[in-house]
């Protein structure tokens, strides 16, 4: 009998104490698993499944969900701390960013000759490695002197100026690019150092007259001026003007003697100082114009026309860049969260080929784009109404990848009269259903679409920990572990083209800390936006793969079959179906 009445207590002590304990247990895991993400961020994986398993629930209805008081605290002590050790949210992008996402060659070299940091194309290019001495044979003797020079004398010049224009040859003798000599200033190591790249300049009509009216040039010599500014060879603006190259060089010789200079590489620099005292004279200006980095010359980036920047209200500066032709169709790119401006050649050559002239603005908050003072979705529309007026653009078309889909919604419904039509690439949707939600593939996307739908508060832990990822373990990092889950993504991602492409928009989106994905989240996922569809008049073309990460196909099918507006084609792939079929995606643009 005391047998049997001290079983059943014991059991039935078991029973009423066990769902408690390993309640308390799985809490007290997570908790420590918030404190070790906020320290470490390489424990952040950890988190998110323990994040998953203590949060998703099944609602009854779609309202947001409660949360421990007690958990919710540590949550909020954990974002203080990553906050304190991890200060650097709103400091410009790192010198090794802002290289590796260049389209173009860079290399930046120490005062002892040693390349501390190359993009992938410039490591092609002149077969340099990172932490070894620049080879002798990667310029002429000429330039490495002029190198020498200046990495000497580095204390004696001014950050962000052009000091000398180099030009390499290739094996047969011929110029390729050419390079500017540049000082940069890294804060981080608080060294000088020398910036070697691709001189990026396109013709100013407003600086072209000025030079024209100071050195009394006729409007053949300015024609001229404009072609080597351009970095024409001889022999192509002889073939291009129908003139034999003795008449071109008599010209040449006229234009030099009048200008006072000697050769191309010193025009392109008085052209180049012209340029940046004419955007100071502008800085202030509301909606003026600036050419920042125009056009990649004699490259295989030549379809990379520039990129300019305008001056809004409160000296916000809105950034673009515009590829394709510069006499062509306009086509305005609206890019993602984590999707930036960058493409590869074969895109680049497509937008050429179709006589497309692609304008790609930085969302306020993206890259290099100040932020809105508030943010406002009618803020966006008039940012894009400025970079229209800017680029004289009267009606044009949109092609926006992922979150950017968003926005083309919101733009076709302020200006349908304006839009020809809209292809959208693995368009986001609205979140209508818990089922959809539990769709998406990738558990860090996953964790943070529920917890910005369910429960808002937690947010800004999970932004400020997916932040600290991308600068202390670069864009490459965050990109293979975003997209680790879809094997056809993971592998057009290791392809170096497309990688660094990738990476721009990882590095890009965390540009200026986590405030643009803040307000980015929110605007995808706190919100039913059903309705800015059905506001949108504007023909819409769907390119949806079969296994996109973020939406399922089923959720866009159902999508066009409600809003007459949509046509849906079907991609077999990933989330990345425009850098595997370029071609079928931006058929007939």
């Amino acid at each position: 009998m005391f047998a049997d009445n001290f079983t059943n207590t014991d059991v039935k002590n078991n029973i009423l104490t066990y769902p408690l304990d390993h309640k308390q247990q799985t809490e007290n895991r997570l908790i420590d698993s918030i404190y070790d993400a906020a320290i470490d961020p390489q424990k952040y994986d950890e988190l998110l499944l323990l994040w998953e398993d203590e949060f998703f629930v099944t609602p009854t209805r779609e309202t947001s969900q409660q949360v421990d008081g007690a958990i919710e605290n540590h949550i909020r002590r954990a974002h203080k701390i990553l906050s304190l050790t991890n200060p650097q949210q709103n400091e410009p992008p790192r010198i090794e960013q802002l290289v590796d996402a260049d389209p173009l060659p860079t290399l930046i070299l120490s005062r002892d000759q040693i390349v501390t940091l190359a993009n992938q194309v410039a490591q092609n290019l002149f077969g340099v490695k990172i932490g070894k001495k620049l080879p002798h044979n990667a310029f002429s003797a000429d330039d490495i002197l002029k190198i020498k020079h200046y990495l000497t004398h580095l204390n004696k010049h001014k950050s962000d100026r052009v000091l000398a224009i180099i030009q390499p040859q290739n094996e047969e003798g011929q110029a390729t690019y050419l390079f500017a000599l540049s000082k940069i200033d890294d804060v981080n190591s608080r060294r000088s150092l020398l910036q070697i790249s691709v001189v990026n300049t396109v013709w100013n009509e407003t600086v072209g007259k000025t030079i024209q009216t100071t050195f009394a040039l006729t409007d053949a010599e300015i024609d001229l001026a404009k072609r080597y500014v351009a970095g024409e060879k001889l022999a192509d603006i002889a073939f291009a003007k129908g003139r034999s190259i003795n008449t071109v060089k008599t010209q040449s010789k006229s234009l030099f003697r009048k200008t006072k200079l000697k050769s191309q590489s010193e025009l392109i620099r008085l052209f180049s100082a012209l340029q940046q005292f004419a955007q100071q004279e502008n800085n202030g200006r509301n909606n003026a114009l600036h050419l920042e980095e125009p056009v990649g010359l004699n490259s295989s980036y030549q379809h990379f026309i520039g990129r300019a920047y305008i001056n809004r209200m409160n000296g916000r500066k809105l950034y673009y860049e515009t590829y394709g032709d510069p006499d062509g169709e306009p086509v305005l790119y609206l890019h993602g969260v984590i999707s930036g401006t960058k493409f590869t050649h074969e895109i680049m050559d497509l937008f050429r080929a179709q006589k497309i002239k692609l304008i790609a603005p930085h969302r306020a908050g993206f890259g290099k784009s100040d932020p809105h003072f508030e943010q406002r979705e009618e803020g966006f529309v008039e940012d894009v109404r400025a970079v229209l007026v800017a680029e004289q653009v009267d009606k044009f078309k949109v092609v926006g990848q992922f979150a950017g889909a968003y926005y083309a919604f919101i733009l076709g419904a302020a200006l349908p009269e304006r839009i020809l039509k809209m292809r959208l690439i693995n368009s986001h949707a609205p979140i209508e259903s818990k089922n959809q939600l539990s769709k998406i593939m990738g558990r860090p996307l996953r964790t943070l679409v529920y917890t910005a739908r369910y429960i808002p508060q937690l947010l800004p832990f999970l932004l400020s920990n997916m932040d600290v990822q991308v600068r202390k373990n670069g864009g490459r990092y965050s990109m293979n572990k975003y997209y680790r889950e879809s094997a056809f993504d993971y592998e057009l991602c290791q392809d170096a083209e497309i990688g660094e492409v990738v990476i721009d928009g990882f590095l890009s989106c965390y540009a200026q800390g986590n405030k643009f994905v803040t307000q980015q989240v929110k605007n995808l996922y706190q919100k039913d936006w059903s309705h800015l569809i059905a506001d949108c008049p504007v023909p819409i073309e769907l390119y949806h793969s079969t296994k996109d990460i973020s939406v399922p196909l089923w959720v866009m099918q159902d999508l066009a079959k409600k809003h007459h507006q949509l046509k849906l084609t079907i991609v077999e792939g990933g989330q990345l179906i425009l850098y595997k079929y370029p071609k079928t995606i931006l058929a007939d643009l």
